[in-house]
């Protein structure tokens, strides 16, 4: 008998003051991210300023 366990984890980034990182490292974090879906939800955070800014 083979047992397969699957865990689904949720996952939070915050990717802090975004205004100062240039567009394209912004990017590539975005793609790690992305990266981890496979392992569960992924969500970021902002706050409202931040989200103004991007």
């Amino acid at each position: 008998m083979i047992l397969h366990w699957h865990i689904d984890w949720s996952l939070l980034f915050y990717l802090g003051n975004v205004s100062s990182i240039p567009v394209f490292v912004v990017d590539e974090m975005l793609d790690i991210m992305g990266d981890f879906s496979r392992y569960g939800r992924v969500s970021f955070s902002l706050d409202q300023q931040e989200m103004v800014k991007l």
